[in-house]
């Protein structure tokens, strides 16, 4: 009996010492682990196989995408769930191949939203929408570009608002505006000053629902009307007192889709614009001196009626106030706006203009004449 134990002793410490020890299912280190086998152990029934899944797959980056996609429609959904998360977690600081790879399968898996798949990517990508937003604003603010919320006169734009300024008080370079791809919401955006380099315009050409876009004393040489040809199709460009070399003005017509195009002040000779209007007839053309006053109008009959005089612009310190219908510019009769902004369109800043008011106000004093200073385009 006591020579049974001891044998039985020995052969529990042969095997305790000398048998290989059994790998850990989880601990798989040093060995080269494919895609799928991790994007499959999200499946496991073990937790700690599934957390590490999750840590290996967002390590290998945009080589696991594929893996991802193919296994969804068979993954369980709480799997489902967890490789819809790890896509949207595929987004390291800066924006670089993996993220982007991750958010167009995101964006492809999401067409088909019976699956369930589709369904889970469709909400997802709402809601990475709203934090790859609100980190785009964020950046805007660190470098002093803004998203600004305030009136702005654009030709042909509905008095916008919500707009993306940036001005000679941008403290970054074109790569911080990398993040601007991300406003979806934006349609407008409002850029001034020498800081507005090519690279900068290529940057805000990546904004994907740009409709208008303000250029505002930028210098517009090769480069920059280059850059500007990126852009997708735009329904106004509007360019204020940017002086442009008239023999880059052609360059315009390399703007593929742009619907109207205005020019205020720029110096650009009129045989130069009616140049390219001959090269772009498809294209709405506003030449302009650049001389304005300053109002929100209606037109009226034989007059333009005044709605609003922008406070401190050439019509409000004229002394024109709502109300006031303008009738002629010196001498000539005014019966609609555009009469208005085609006889304004020969002036620039600080030339003076003679307008004749019907003041319904006071009837003792029923037309007046006023010498205005026009002033520049806010």
């Amino acid at each position: 009996m006591q020579r049974l134990l001891f044998r039985s002793i020995f052969v529990l410490l042969t095997l305790a010492i000398g048998a290989p020890a059994q790998e850990d299912s989880v601990s798989l280190e040093n060995k080269e682990v494919s895609a799928e086998h991790w994007v499959k152990m999200t499946d496991s029934q073990r937790y700690s196989e599934r957390l590490l899944a999750k840590q290996q797959i967002l390590a290998m980056g945009e080589e696991a995408i594929p893996a991802i996609v193919q296994y969804l429609p068979q993954a369980s959904l709480e799997a489902a769930n967890s490789l819809i998360y790890i896509l949207t977690e595929m987004k390291p600081e800066g924006i670089n191949a993996t993220s982007k790879s991750a958010l167009s399968a995101l964006q492809e898996l999401s067409k088909d939203r019976w699956t369930l798949a589709g369904s889970l990517a469709h909400r997802s990508l709402q809601s990475l929408a709203d934090r790859l937003r609100e980190e785009a604003i964020q950046s805007l603010r660190e470098v002093n570009a803004s998203l600004q919320f305030e009136s702005i006169q654009i030709v042909g734009y509905p008095n916008p608002e919500l707009h993306v300024r940036i001005d000679d008080q941008f403290l970054g370079k074109a790569a911080d505006l990398d993040r601007l791809q991300y406003l979806t919401d934006i349609e407008f955006a409002s850029l001034s000053g020498d800081k507005i380099t090519a690279s900068v315009l290529k940057q805000i050409a990546k904004m994907p629902h740009l409709k208008f876009l303000q250029l505002k004393k930028v210098r517009l040489d090769e480069d920059r009307l280059r850059a500007l040809e990126l852009f997708r199709p735009l329904d106004t460009l509007e360019v204020v007192y940017c002086k442009i070399d008239p023999d880059v003005v052609a360059r315009f017509a390399g703007m593929n889709g742009l619907s109207q195009l205005a020019l205020f002040g720029t110096g650009i000779p009129s045989i130069a614009v009616e140049q390219l209007r001959t090269l772009t007839p498809q294209m709405e053309i506003v030449y302009h001196g650049g001389g304005f006053l300053g109002i929100r109008s209606r037109d009226d009959n034989n007059g333009v009626t005044v709605v609003e005089a922008v406070p401190y612009g050439a019509a409000d310190r004229a002394g024109i106030v709502p109300g006031d219908r303008l009738t002629h510019v010196n001498q000539v009769p005014l019966s609609k706006f555009e009469d208005l902004r085609a006889e304004l369109s020969k002036f620039a800043p600080g030339e003076t203009v003679k307008v004749t008011v019907e003041r319904p106000s006071l009837p003792s004093q029923p037309k007046i004449e006023l010498e205005i200073v026009l002033g520049e385009r806010g």
